[in-house]
């Protein structure tokens, strides 16, 4: 939720200046659970009622 509403190049931005330059945000949790299923984010071929029986 924090990722949508900021951004993540603000979050990279913030981790920078508190020193943590080697921390990057690469994606929010739904992207990696979509990435990890084979799906892209707006794929909307599989409907959750669908995908929740798996």
């Amino acid at each position: 939720m924090i990722i949508e509403r900021v951004g993540k190049v603000l979050l990279d931005t913030t981790l920078d200046g508190l020193g943590r330059s080697s921390a990057r945000i690469l994606m929010t949790t739904g992207e990696l659970l979509y990435h990890i299923v084979g799906m892209g984010p707006t794929d909307e071929s599989v409907t959750w009622k669908q995908a929740s029986r798996v």
